[in-house]
């Protein structure tokens, strides 16, 4: 069960709803073409390699396949890696089920939990499950290839691709799609607000023929349509002879109407930089944050009385609550905003506005605050035992909403900075880290962590500032710990000491400050006997330490 839990990383139905919903008779050319009818024909292994623009319905019409082909929905998925962030291949039959397991399991007991960090060890699972006779045949549904970080992206494309030939393109078959989704829409808008025939035909005709052949414009374009305060055919007629030609423009205007721009570059830098999406309850707590707050109680003049209306007025169509989380409207979006080192000027207010570690700081700082409250010195998290510790961790969490997230990326956010030794960042690290007179704000933050990042049933009660900045990998921190431990070998429950902590997390730089420190590595106790042996990594790493030292 342990092998499976680290394997199974995501929900296929929450997934599916990110996604707008299809329109009836739309993609149902796909199941004709001659491509895909003459890749299910195949009897031996073959690609099916679909590409469109952005906007174009391709996640649609992966979950599309997924729900024609009968594809099992369990979603044994080969784990999204730190390395390759959205990726992830799913096998879509049960092949990582039943007896194929065990092709998974020699890797969990040789590596343990972390085997599925390394995508070549994810792979050579993956093809051993699906050549085993017992597997069946397997299909494999890729989607949102573009979202992955480069290198593993590369990576993955070369084990699945040996050869590519570009499909032809189906623009008239997509072209018939886009009309249905429109006639579809413009039939619900005309019964909303009671429109003429005339105006519904001039609308219609308008956006098939400015349409630049993609779902997403069409979609937008509609739901302003819908949101148009004053509903009046000179009103409309003013939209629709201003329509936007592409994406960048629709984005710039959305923005640039809203209320209050620098709320909304707030909420969108949360939304660019999360590691994953936030609740409306925790996106109140980040928006009504400030530094001078020391509880809950502190924030409640500055919360809205509706998180989800509030966020939608200021950010327009930009955003999407599903399932009480928020989203950007689409990966085009995020693209749009985000200001990297490849991007190229423009004039816009808002397009390439957003820098990464900007954005990234913004988030730090709400984690940092939250982490800060009084609560968790005066009434910490109390995992006595095991049998309570589930039941306790949840009551906990859920009674301080935005714990579980700052808990457990706090850290990740100030290395994404690039200003860890910044000083007033730093000194805020050290003081969520304290292990003296505020531990217990220490052993509560990080034991939500620990439990989130760890199928392992030990509690973890005994630990050093300097083990857990070694764990986290945060360098600027260990610096300034080694300066003021009086033992940087001291022994704990977090994989026996600091030294240890950081090797097992592979934190070469930590590593090799620690060794050059004084650090010792304990390699035969009881409980971490082999540690680095398990890890070769991490053994390249203590070998050029002890190179520097000499």
């Amino acid at each position: 069960m342990k092998c499976l839990h680290s394997l199974y990383t995501s929900d296929y139905e929450s997934l599916k709803r990110r996604n707008p919903d299809r329109v009836a008779g739309t993609l149902e050319w796909f199941l004709s073409h001659a491509k895909y009818q003459h890749w299910r024909r195949e009897q031996k292994s073959s690609l099916l390699w679909v590409s469109a623009d952005p906007g174009c319905w391709k996640s649609v019409l992966a979950y599309f396949l997924v729900d024609k082909l009968n594809i099992v929905k369990s979603q044994s998925e080969l784990h999204e890696t730190e390395q390759c962030n959205i990726c992830s291949f799913r096998t879509t039959t049960p092949a990582l089920q039943n007896e194929n397991i065990k092709h998974a399991i020699k890797e969990f007991e040789s590596k343990g939990e972390k085997f599925t960090e390394g995508l070549d060890t994810l792979w050579n699972i993956f093809t051993a499950a699906i050549t085993d006779l017992d597997c069946g045949n397997v299909i494999c549904i890729i989607d949102s290839l573009d979202e992955c970080e480069r290198s593993t992206r590369e990576k993955l494309i070369n084990y699945f691709v040996r050869m590519f030939t570009p499909a032809e393109e189906e623009t008239t078959a997509i072209s018939s799609d886009i009309e249905r989704v429109v006639n579809k829409n413009i039939n619900e808008l005309g019964i909303m607000l009671t429109l003429p025939d005339d105006v519904r035909s001039n609308l219609r005709d308008n956006l098939l023929k400015d349409a630049d052949r993609t779902f997403l414009w069409v979609s937008l374009i509609l739901n302003i349509l819908k949101d148009t305060a004053e509903a009046s055919p000179n009103e409309f007629h003013k939209i629709l002879n201003n329509l936007p030609s592409d994406l960048d423009t629709i984005y710039e205007n959305i923005l640039r109407d809203s209320p209050n721009l620098t709320k909304a570059k707030t909420i969108l830098q949360i939304v660019v930089a999360a590691a994953r999406p936030l609740t409306l309850n925790e996106m109140d707590i980040a928006l009504a944050i400030r530094p001078s707050h020391e509880s809950i109680e502190d924030l409640k003049p500055y919360r809205p009385f509706s998180i989800e209306s509030t966020v939608k007025e200021i950010c327009g169509l930009f955003v999407r609550v599903i399932d009480s989380k928020i989203y950007l409207i689409h990966q085009t979006a995020k693209e749009f905003l985000i200001n990297d080192s490849t991007t190229v000027p423009t004039t816009g207010m808002w397009k390439h506005s957003l820098l990464p570690a900007e954005s990234s700081l913004t988030i730090a700082n709400i984690c940092i605050d939250y982490l800060l409250f009084t609560a968790f010195e005066t009434h910490p998290l109390n995992l006595s035992t095991n049998m309570e510790r589930k039941i306790n961790l949840d009551d906990y969490v859920t009674k301080h909403a935005f714990l579980d997230y700052a808990a457990k990326h706090w850290a990740t956010h100030i290395q994404e900075t690039e200003m860890e030794q910044d000083p007033e960042l730093l000194n805020s690290t050290l003081e969520i880290l304290d292990d003296g007179s505020r531990s217990s704000r220490l052993l509560t933050w990080f034991q939500v962590y620990w439990i989130g990042d760890n199928t392992s049933e030990k509690l973890i009660q005994n630990v050093t500032s300097l083990m857990v900045a070694s764990y986290l990998g945060l360098s600027a921190a260990v610096r300034r710990l080694m300066e003021v431990s009086g033992d940087i070998n001291a022994q704990g429950d977090l994989y026996g000491t600091a030294l240890n902590a950081a090797a097992y997390r592979k934190h070469g730089r930590v590593v090799s400050m620690l060794l050059n420190a004084g650090g010792i590595v304990y390699l035969f106790e009881s409980e971490f006997k082999n540690l680095l042996q398990t890890r070769q990594g991490d053994i390249a790493d203590i070998r050029l330490a002890l190179q520097c030292r000499k």
